[in-house]
Parts: structure tokens; sequence; C-alpha cells
């Protein structure tokens, strides 16, 4: 995710012991809550926020789509 939900510009980075990965501006993780058919909703900096899916997408998909998840056992 990018900004407030905001498309952006991935770029390689290659930090000190020669590793590259794709980072953004404003990279950072939201909580995902719920969707309709139309928006999404989730939680960001301890504020809710609902928007279409299309701006979603295009956020999320400026890194490839990643997502952070926990299993539990």
């Amino acid at each position: 995710m990018s900004g407030n939900c905001v498309g952006g510009v991935p770029y390689e980075y290659t930090d000190s012991r020669g590793t590259v990965v794709d980072v953004a501006a404003y990279e950072h993780v939201v909580i995902v809550t719920g969707y309709d058919e139309k928006n999404i909703r989730y939680l960001n900096n301890g504020h809710l926020y609902e928007i279409p899916f299309y701006v979603f997408l295009n956020s999320w998909g400026v890194l490839g789509n990643m997502v952070v998840y926990i299993e539990y056992r």
C-alpha cells in the first residue's frame, strides 16, 4: 500500500549488503476491515476509510499486491 491508498511509483533500492528490493514512497501496511461490490474499507493509523475498489487496487498493485498476514496454529 502506498500513502493513504494513492498511486505510486516503485523503484529498486539496494541496501548496504547488496540486497535489491522494490520500494515506494510512503509505503506501509493498512488493515482491510471489509468490502462490498464497489468499495473497500480499511484501517490506517487508527482511522477508518472507505474508497472505491479501483483506487485500492491501483495503490496495492504498486508493489505487486504484497500481503502481510499472521498464521495462528
